[in-house]
């Protein structure tokens, strides 16, 4: 298979249809619990350091930076896992 500039193109615009969609999922399920308290309400766990790291495209940041506001984290599975432990040990349960 022969990849040109067009098939990269399409792989940027489809990666970036899937993180859209990805953060619009979870900013709903952010929604669905009520008022936001400040903490978080929906985490989206990722196995890749850079899925969510600078540069983004405009619109990613955007989307991101509001689904911040609403509730939503976006951690690495390593990165939820010390969140977690420390929030255990913090309650006496760890």
């Amino acid at each position: 298979m022969h990849w040109g500039y067009g098939d990269v193109h399409r792989k940027k615009k489809v990666t970036k249809m899937y993180y859209l969609e990805l953060l619009g999922c979870a900013r709903y399920l952010a929604q669905q619990t009520g008022t936001f308290t400040g903490h978080s309400v929906v985490a989206v766990l990722t196995g890749q350091q850079k899925l969510m790291t600078p540069p983004l495209q405009p619109v990613i940041s955007q989307v991101k930076t509001s689904s911040e506001q609403e509730g939503v984290t976006i951690d690495t599975v390593m990165e939820f896992n010390r969140k977690w432990k420390s929030v255990l040990l913090q309650q006496g349960k760890g």
